[in-house]
């Protein structure tokens, strides 16, 4: 996807949210961890999508900015968003349980302020196409008390050439839609579902939820309802930069074989999840100055 404006030339004005907030009760809450290593500018593409929001609906937007030394801040960027209109909560080191990534400790860190029922939680890195839409449905969804989750179809953009790479993506998508379809088990991502907001917070203090994958298989068992929405309007895209330097053959047996431990272990319902995800040594991403990922050792 081209990016419609640099993010080094973009000012609070171009993603500005004020029109979109609400001073009361928001019918959603928006929630985007920022890793500072990376995310910094990716996140304003996203923010300025999510300005041109133009539905009768009203948010609370919440950033949380992590991953930075303590005594260096990211001072210019915080003020940044918070002139644009978001919520930031800058936690320099994420808290948890070693065994639980690093954005659902951002994402769950955040729900402590969020003022309503339910929040929406997108990466740094994607870009909402159709933003009314989607977030219009996103909201429309939790207006059933019924509803516990929900989630929209995900695409990704700079995918890396080549057929090996090709390949992994169809193998990626087959898996979803066999787990979806056959399996029954609903498959959000953390690029785009949206989440009962008591709910996740009750399931993560007991000890159930550790790990993203996990969540549709949680919803599958407890018989919480979701909806999904494939169509190509509530559509996210997210960034394949992650994979830029990925190699066929590790994929297929290295990073494969990581991959499928985490996702036997989120089948498995247990109190101590955090104990069996595989994610003990799961760090912040890194990246340089043009967005290029240099802790490239997992793919």
């Amino acid at each position: 996807m081209n990016n419609t404006q640099d993010q080094s030339e973009m000012t609070a004005t171009d993603c500005s949210l004020h029109h979109l907030l609400s001073v009361e009760e928001p019918s959603l809450a928006i929630v985007i961890p920022v890793n500072a290593k990376g995310d910094l500018n990716n996140v304003l593409l996203l923010l300025q999508d999510i300005s041109k929001y133009a539905g009768k609906n009203r948010f609370q937007v919440i950033l949380v900015v992590n991953n930075y030394p303590p005594e260096a801040p990211p001072s210019d960027f915080l003020d940044l968003y918070r002139a644009a209109g978001a919520e930031v909560l800058a936690l320099p080191v994420l808290v948890g349980h070693a065994g639980i990534p690093p954005g659902l400790k951002a994402r769950m860190a955040a729900l402590q302020t969020v003022q309503c029922r339910a929040a929406v939680f997108f990466d740094a890195d994607c870009r909402i196409p159709h933003p009314t839409k989607c977030l219009d449905w996103y909201a429309h969804a939790f207006t059933d008390p019924s509803t516990k989750l929900a989630y929209t179809r995900i695409a990704y953009f700079n995918w890396p050439s080549g057929v090996g790479m090709w390949l992994w993506l169809r193998v990626h998508y087959l898996w979803r839609w066999t787990k979806r379809n056959l399996l029954r088990v609903p498959t959000p991502q953390g690029a785009s579902y949206a989440m009962d907001q008591k709910l996740k917070c009750q399931l993560y203090e007991q000890g159930y939820l550790a790990d993203e994958t996990a969540i549709g298989r949680l919803a599958q068992s407890f018989k919480h309802k979701t909806v999904y929405n494939g169509s190509r309007s509530c559509q996210i895209t997210t960034d394949a930069r992650m994979y830029e330097n990925a190699k066929p053959l590790r994929m297929f047996t290295i990073y494969a074989w990581r991959r499928i431990r985490i996702n036997v272990a989120s089948f498995i319902i247990r109190q101590d999840s955090a104990e069996h995800t595989g994610r003990e040594n799961d760090q912040p991403h890194h990246y340089d100055a043009d967005g290029r990922r240099i802790d490239v050792n997992e793919v």
